[in-house]
C-alpha cells in the first residue's frame, strides 16, 4: 500500500497519459483537490474531490478516477451526486473512467464496482467504465477515454 507522498507520486504518473492525450486533443482539464474541483454531495456535507481529472464537453463531464489500492468509494459518490434527491441539479451526466492498478489485484472490490455500478438507478445521468490495468497499459485506456468525448463539442 502506498503513503503519502508516494502515492501522490503513483496517482500523478498514472494521470500522464490522460493528461498528454487531452493537450494532444486542445481539451481543458482540471486536476487535483483544490477549490475548482470540488463536488457537493448532500447539503452540510463536506465536498469530495470531482475526479482525479475532470474534461468538461457540451453537456457531459468526462472524469478520470485512478486507485491506488481498492475500494469503491470513488463510484459511489456518483451515485450520491446524481441522485434524484441531491444538490448537483447542474451536472447533467458524468462519464466515469475507474483506473485500478492490477498490481494490487483486489478482484473482491471490482466485483463489488461491478455489482454495486449494476444497482446505481442514475442513467442516462451516469456511465461508467472499469479498468484494471498495468501501467504500460494506460495509453490503451487514455485513448478509449478521448473517444468518448465529442469532438464537436469540446
Amino acid at each position: 500500500m502506498l503513503l503519502g507522498n508516494e502515492m501522490a507520486n503513483h496517482e500523478a504518473n498514472w494521470l500522464l497519459p490522460f493528461q498528454k492525450i487531452c493537450e494532444k486533443r486542445n481539451l481543458e482539464y482540471t486536476i487535483g483537490q483544490g477549490n475548482q474541483n470540488q463536488l457537493a454531495i448532500l447539503p452540510n456535507l463536506p465536498s469530495v474531490q470531482f475526479g482525479d481529472l475532470r474534461v468538461r464537453s457540451g453537456n457531459e463531464t468526462h472524469v478520470v478516477e485512478i486507485e491506488n489500492g481498492g475500494g469503491v468509494t470513488n463510484l459511489a459518490k456518483y451515485w450520491a451526486a446524481l441522485a434524484p434527491i441531491n444538490v448537483c441539479e447542474h451536472i447533467e451526466r458524468v462519464v466515469l473512467t475507474h483506473v485500478y492498478n492490477r498490481a494490487y489485484g483486489y478482484q473482491s472490490h471490482h466485483a463489488i464496482w461491478n455489482f454495486l455500478y449494476s444497482k446505481m438507478d442514475v442513467w442516462p445521468r451516469f456511465e461508467a467504465h472499469l479498468y484494471v490495468v498495468a501501467y504500460e497499459e494506460l495509453d490503451i485506456v487514455a485513448r478509449l477515454f478521448a473517444e468518448r468525448i465529442p469532438i464537436n463539442q469540446q
